[in-house]
């Protein structure tokens, strides 16, 4: 081969890789960059467009709640004293409670509504607890519980037996429990701290 052809050759490969380096330099390296900031700026938005999005959901949220704890305060007693807190216990009793205590806490004052702290203690089977908490769910003035200590009394040794199950439903359970009774805030609180007795 000659040497002309052999430049040729060589000249013909080096020109196209020099052609596709320019057309990389100055078009297809641009459209990339030009790519890669749109997609940023597409992600970005998204982003911000989800954020308004669940900002739009929490607030149609918040006004569902707010419009639902109106509606549960407009229904709450005026006047609700300790003695209608025996009366509804008292009728929540399924017939396997033995009462302990009923202790009335002090009052919590919210802005709009009173919370009326009870602490009970009682003793039943599994199938008693699991009717009061039914019967006290049915209530007008439902409460809510908090602070539950559940535990077994005298229970039988080497029976691995658990609350609630087929050969534990009867075992009898020591049940401690705060219930927390509203009513609305314009009353006065007139209950004291006091603890009462009830066999």
């Amino acid at each position: 081969m000659s040497r002309k052809n052999i430049r040729k050759e060589l000249l013909l490969p080096a020109f196209l890789v020099f052609a596709f380096f320019l057309y990389y330099r100055f078009f297809l390296g641009p459209v990339r960059r030009d790519i890669r900031n749109d997609s940023r700026e597409l992600s970005s938005l998204q982003k911000s467009a989800d954020m308004v999005w669940k900002r739009d959901d929490l607030a149609a949220r918040s006004s569902e709640l707010k419009t639902r704890f109106r509606k549960i305060k407009a229904g709450l007693p005026k006047d609700l004293d300790s003695y209608d807190i025996i009366v509804m216990l008292s009728e929540s009793d399924p017939g396997h409670m033995k009462k302990e205590s009923l202790i009335f806490l002090e009052p919590i004052k919210k802005k709009d509504y009173i919370v009326l702290p009870v602490r009970f203690h009682f003793s039943t089977d599994y199938s008693g607890l699991t009717q009061l908490l039914s019967s006290l769910d049915s209530l007008s003035v439902r409460p809510s519980v908090s602070d539950m200590q559940i535990s077994l009394i005298h229970p039988e040794e080497g029976n691995g037996d658990s609350i609630g199950t087929a050969g534990g439903a009867n075992n009898p359970l020591d049940v401690e429990m705060t219930l927390n009774f509203y009513r609305k805030g314009d009353k006065a609180s007139s209950d004291d701290s006091k603890s009462v007795s009830v066999k």
